[in-house]
């Protein structure tokens, strides 16, 4: 029989392929909802089995007594962490190959430290500095297949992914911030549900209309959405049982493999090939990143 710690690596490694495949299902909603709409309507349908599953571990009473720091914070997660990230992340997904969404958005890292530096007061390190500034250089080579790049040479879709990098490492901020003072279900409706109402009315002002009930019956349309609740659903919980029996950071590194995924993902689906140079992009992406959890450690 599997330890815990094995199973908590392959749980981590299976995650990490639902995060490549969660690209894929935003692609296939794509020519059936508008890009807010298929946000929310994501997100509603996971709020919806989050509280079907984890009702009687919600404390209900306590989610209405909260101060106001933390409903301050926990609308900073839902809006920008969760709603405008996964609106971004989709919106980059349309835009760019499924690597270069995987190999920016592993970024995240880097982003919290330097967002731990400003609002949490983290000691600085030049370090740092140096690992987003080569990041930042793998990233241009990843996009342009050049070796010296320019800031044109980021498609609008990479920049949509950088965005949701940033906003990613917001939600991973309020997450510092509120500590252990609410339960991980109950932090994840909180911020789902403030999403939803973020990002619906968006929907309305853009003039997305709910789509056909007969597109239901497409089977893009189901295996997107399968995915997409699916992995609001398993993410979350798989990840809070692997890092009770692994490192921080080893779990942490487990994650770089979404990359390797997106690569395979990307070339099945969408014969999505990279050349030689931009694959050393990633690396050095992929690498900085790394070097990056160490410090952490450190």
């Amino acid at each position: 029989m599997s330890s815990p710690k094995t199973l908590a690596i392959l749980v981590l490694i299976g995650v990490s392929f639902g995060y490549g495949l969660l690209n894929v299902g935003s692609r296939w909603l794509a020519p059936v909802f508008g890009t807010f709409t298929q946000v929310y309507f994501r997100i509603l349908l996971a709020m919806s089995l989050v509280v079907v599953i984890y009702f009687r571990s919600i404390r209900w009473p306590k989610l209405v007594q909260l101060p106001l720091r933390d409903w301050l914070i926990l609308i900073l997660m839902g809006t920008a962490g969760y709603g405008f990230m996964v609106y971004t992340i989709v919106r980059g997904a349309l835009q760019t190959s499924l690597l270069n969404v995987s190999i920016i958005f592993s970024t995240v890292p880097i982003f919290v430290y330097f967002l731990s530096v400003i609002f949490l007061h983290r000691p600085f390190r030049l370090v740092v500095l140096g690992l987003l500034t080569l990041s930042t250089w793998g990233v241009g080579i990843l996009s342009s297949g050049t070796i010296l790049p320019t800031l044109s040479s980021f498609g609008a879709g990479d920049w949509w992914v950088l965005l949701a990098t940033f906003f990613e490492a917001i939600w991973y901020l309020g997450m510092r911030l509120l500590g252990d003072r609410l339960k991980s279900p109950e932090v994840t409706f909180l911020a789902q549900a403030i999403a939803v109402l973020t990002i619906l009315p968006l929907a309305f002002i853009n003039h997305e209309s709910f789509p056909a009930p007969s597109n239901f019956l497409s089977l893009t349309v189901i295996l997107g959405l399968i995915i997409g609740v699916g992995m609001n659903i398993i993410a979350p919980l798989a990840t809070m049982f692997a890092f009770r029996h692994l490192d921080e950071v080893f779990a942490t590194q487990l994650f770089l493999t979404e990359n390797i995924f997106s690569l395979f993902i990307g070339w099945f689906f969408y014969q999505e090939v990279r050349t030689p140079l931009q694959l050393f992009g990633a690396v050095v992406v992929i690498g900085s990143v790394y070097l990056m959890n160490k410090i952490q450690e450190s």
